[in-house]
């Protein structure tokens, strides 16, 4: 397979993962709005919308996850670390900035809880967990904008703070008693942020020098579907449901509209973990469309299937070469013995026999040959 085959089998992938995250992205929205009762956290028992979400996105999952069985997508390359593309640097900013808000948001609730003596009877205390966590966890995307390609320990050890900040949210929302443990919004919240932590955990292994192509390319792409699949609609719900407020009796659209951040209804979780996954979606959009490209920029490296075939054909002209050095040297042997060896030019064969017009010449052949 070509390079240029590569990167149309590869821009293919992605396409085909973003239209089928679109699709679920609107089947989802209008399940909320049709059929998600708010009393009880649930869908109505009867309808079909709801279903054929969850057992779509199931069906994609295991089709996602059996794609690292197929060669011809996963495994015809090797991908590499390389300087981020300006998609993948814009993402990882604005990742970046709401891990930031989020850890200013948290700083002014553990103030709040700060004055109540009975910290650790206050449940919102385990949040200061993934605050700490969240601090770490933003210097990573920050990093990514200066990123130059290199392997790096230290970038890898930094790429661990995401994965355990979302396995940290995992457990607190687990544990949150204010949402009931089989609310399918819930699940569904989780099994994102499960995603999203295997998607980073084999996104470290790039600094490393040691990429698993296959299994990076999957956990992508479940990232992808499910984190754009839990956000968009979310952010959509909460914003429908917000009542702008009137400042002085008047309105005013910018004011109505920055003070829906405050009345809005969120599903599961603040709107501003709903962000942070759109963050995520977007990060793992940016990451599937740049694996088409195959060289680094920088150094001008190939993909080592590349680099093989190019040692190979590199292999087979020096072994040709000595070839020729060695006929050569047995056409030098010839001349100096004076017997006649077999060769293209029969001149140059009789010439050997024959004996020429210097005869010191002829006789010190030998001595000729070294040079």
């Amino acid at each position: 397979m070509t390079q240029m085959q590569k990167k149309a089998t590869y821009y293919s992938i992605a396409a085909f993962s973003l239209i089928v995250t679109i699709a679920f992205i609107f089947i989802r929205k209008e399940a909320l709005a049709k059929f998600f009762e708010v009393e009880t956290g649930f869908y109505l028992a009867d309808a079909s919308l709801p279903r054929v979400l969850h057992y779509g996105l199931f069906a994609v999952v295991v089709l996602y996850a059996l794609a690292y069985l197929i060669p011809k997508l996963t495994k015809t390359a090797e991908f590499e670390m390389r300087p981020p593309s300006s998609f993948v640097v814009f993402s990882s900013a604005f990742t970046g900035f709401i891990l930031f808000a989020f850890i200013l948001r948290g700083v002014r609730e553990y103030l709040k809880i700060a004055k109540d003596r009975n910290l650790l009877k206050n449940p919102k205390v385990f949040l200061i967990f993934i605050i700490i966590l969240a601090i770490p966890a933003a210097m990573h995307f920050f990093s990514k904008i200066t990123a130059d390609g290199k392997q790096s320990d230290k970038r890898a050890i930094l790429g661990l703070a995401p994965v355990f900040w979302c396995m940290s949210y995992i457990f607190v929302l687990y544990f949150d008693r204010s949402i009931l443990i089989n609310n399918p919004n819930k699940i569904l919240t989780q099994l994102t942020f499960v995603a999203v932590a295997l998607f980073l955990l084999f996104e470290c292994r790039f600094p490393l020098g040691r990429p698993k192509s296959g299994a990076y390319l999957s956990s992508a792409l479940i990232a992808q579907l499910l984190t754009g699949v839990n956000s968009m609609p979310n952010i959509l719900y909460y914003f429908k449901n917000a009542e702008p407020l009137k400042i002085s009796g008047e309105s005013n659209s910018f004011n109505d509209f920055l003070s829906t951040f405050m009345t809005g209804s969120p599903l599961v979780q603040p709107v501003l973990f709903d962000f942070l996954t759109f963050g995520f979606f977007l990060y793992a959009t940016a990451r599937i469309f740049s694996l088409a490209r195959m060289s680094n920029p920088l150094t001008g490296e190939i993909n080592p299937a590349e680099a093989v075939e190019a040692e190979t054909v590199a292999g087979e002209t020096v072994a040709g070469e000595n070839a020729d050095e060695l006929t050569t040297g047995e056409e030098n042997v010839a001349l100096s013995t004076g017997e006649v060896a077999p060769t293209e030019n029969g001149d140059r064969a009789s010439n050997a026999a024959d004996p020429t017009e210097n005869g010191d010449r002829a006789d010190n052949a030998p001595e000729g040959s070294e040079h």
